[in-house]
């Protein structure tokens, strides 16, 4: 009834291709981490109307989601830092600009 109710095996498909763009990700400076984390978010917001959040007992023990969250979260926090500094240096840019 569930694989004939919502297409999970392109929702898996999502979350693994967000995965491995994920762990690709290689940032060095806080732009890049500004971009990276944009990327994140926007990629990772996607998800809630893609993925119908099943009870796990409904999903194969391999679901990706649980293992996509965490790696969201965890870039997430990893470039909070250098993402806001970048942030706020271009609104000291702008604002001096103005």
């Amino acid at each position: 009834m569930v694989t004939e109710a919502w297409a999970l095996d392109d929702v898996e498909e999502r979350y693994r291709a967000f995965i491995d763009e994920v762990r690709a990700l290689r940032v060095d400076t806080p732009a890049e981490a500004f971009a990276a984390q944009v990327r994140l978010v926007q990629e990772w917001r996607r998800f809630p109307f893609l993925d119908p959040a099943l009870p796990p007992s409904l999903l194969a023990d391999t679901w990706p989601g649980p293992a996509a969250a965490e790696l969201f979260h965890r870039r997430h926090d990893e470039w909070h830092e250098a993402a806001q500094q970048h942030w706020a240096d271009l609104s000291e840019a702008a604002a001096a600009r103005i």
